[in-house]
């Protein structure tokens, strides 16, 4: 899922030329990094998930960082795009969890949850055998590699005429 995640803020620089790349990129994992940040923290670790994943809290994180964009550019559109990437990562999430362990004993992780600890988990399971995991991944390193021939031809071209 990593993959995907990268793919859409390499898709969305081609809209948004003015943000750069890092930042988009952070927005689209600004819940991994969460999830991450908050699991060094003694007795939280069990609840991370809830605070980085959630439905509500992708929501929370995601209003957040456009109120956190927009004074930089002074402008809606770049807010917006963070903002998007940032609950893109929920979408993606749903899309693909829960995760198999990659040597098919079970799984790395529920569903993806909604709100906080007790509240449901869902998730597609695009990513639910080892087999799906892999070629998800290969699916979304393909999309990057699109895009950023796209964007790479794309530039070459304009400066050749």
């Amino acid at each position: 899922m990593l993959a995907a995640h990268f793919a859409m803020g390499i898709g969305t620089k081609k809209f948004n030329t003015e943000i750069p790349l890092l930042l988009l990129f952070v927005s689209a994992m600004l819940p991994d990094i969460l999830l991450y940040s908050l699991s060094v923290f003694p007795g939280f670790k069990a609840d991370a998930v809830y605070w980085s994943h959630g439905l509500f809290m992708c929501a929370v994180w995601s209003l957040a960082a456009a109120l956190a964009v927009y004074p930089v550019f002074r402008k809606i559109r770049p807010a917006l795009a963070t903002g998007l990437l940032v609950m893109s990562h929920w979408v993606l999430d749903f899309i693909s969890w829960p995760l198999a362990s990659p040597d098919g004993n079970g799984f790395i992780t529920g569903g993806i949850p909604l709100m906080f600890r007790g509240s449901p988990e869902t998730g597609l399971g695009l990513f639910s055998t080892p087999a799906r995991f892999i070629a998800g991944e290969a699916t979304g390193l393909l999309v990057i590699a699109f895009f950023v021939f796209h964007i790479y031809y794309r530039g070459r071209r304009k400066n050749t005429e």
